[in-house]
């Protein structure tokens, strides 16, 4: 708590001030946050001289790089022994020995800054790391079961502005004398938005509610949950790109103009179905716990 104590501060000023969670790497993509891979993959090493992290590694794709005024680092003191070498350690952007490339130009979500960061002999105090060895690999989990929870609810809400958006044309644009929505056709579309919406809403409410309640459903870092989010941010993303793309089928050319929402928000949705272990290793997650899979 002292140290969250320490940090909050540069968060309570007139300034803008981001943080950053830099998880993923170049060359082991989303091993990292594959639970049997028990962080063996991860490269960024954390060595401890005296009372000083030392840091060297390189981190990529993650929220607010470049941008950020402070970074917890996902990093290993040792790949060798697991979930007990999982090191998260805050690293200030003031220190000199942090680098960044230009960033990246993408399709959707502009406004989430990603670049690769470089960490050269980065040090800071050994105070910095979270909590230690086996509870920094839960905090993991569970930072990685929030970002499932919270994926699903941007998908929602994307979805939704969409759906308002294709209900109100379709409800004032006439063809062949009658509204889109009054030809059986387009209403059955409009009804399976409908259907993908709400499902996805009250999957996603039970499994943060699961998350919020670890008195009644276990530590919020299990693979119950894991799993479970994972099904909440798989699905609400492919929802997600189902209604933006009918969208903008049901309005033709003002659904995919730039001017218009509708295709930013179909883009947009299409990020963060592929974050956070994307749409395939994410099933590996749910096949995992539900079928007990031996595949890593």
């Amino acid at each position: 708590m002292d140290l969250l104590e320490e940090f909050r501060e540069m968060f309570f000023r007139d300034e803008l001030n981001l943080g950053c969670f830099a998880m993923t790497e170049p060359q082991g993509g989303c091993d990292i946050e594959n639970p049997r891979m028990e962080g063996r993959t991860i490269r960024t090493i954390a060595k401890l001289d005296g009372n000083e992290w030392v840091i060297n590694g390189v981190k990529q794709w993650a929220s607010n790089s470049g941008v950020a005024s402070l970074y917890l680092i996902v990093a290993s003191t040792d790949p060798t022994v697991g979930r007990d070498g999982i090191a998260l350690i805050y690293v200030p952007s003031n220190v000199d020995e942090i680098s960044y490339s230009e960033f990246f130009d993408k399709a959707g979500l502009n406004a989430d800054r990603n670049c690769t960061v470089y960490l050269e002999n980065v040090r800071v105090p050994k105070r910095y790391r979270v909590a230690g060895p086996g509870e920094d690999a839960r905090l993991l989990q569970q930072n990685i079961i929030i970002g499932n929870i919270g994926s699903a609810a941007m998908s929602i809400g994307a979805a939704e502005a969409v759906f308002e958006m294709v209900s109100k044309y379709t409800s004032e644009r006439v063809v062949a004398g009658k509204p889109i929505k009054e030809h059986s056709i387009n209403a059955g579309i409009l009804a399976d938005m409908a259907i993908y919406l709400e499902t996805a809403r009250a999957y996603t409410i039970q499994v943060a509610y699961m998350f919020d309640h670890p008195e009644k459903y276990g530590p919020r870092w299990s693979d119950e949950l894991l799993a479970k989010s994972r099904i909440a941010k798989t699905y609400a993303a492919e929802i997600g790109i189902y209604i933006t793309n009918k969208a903008m089928e049901l309005m033709g050319s003002y659904g995919y103009v730039r001017e218009g929402l509708v295709e930013k928000y179909w883009r947009d949705i299409k990020e963060t179905q592929i974050w956070l272990r994307g749409a395939q290793a994410g099933r590996l997650d749910i096949a995992r716990y539900f079928l007990n899979i031996e595949t890593i």
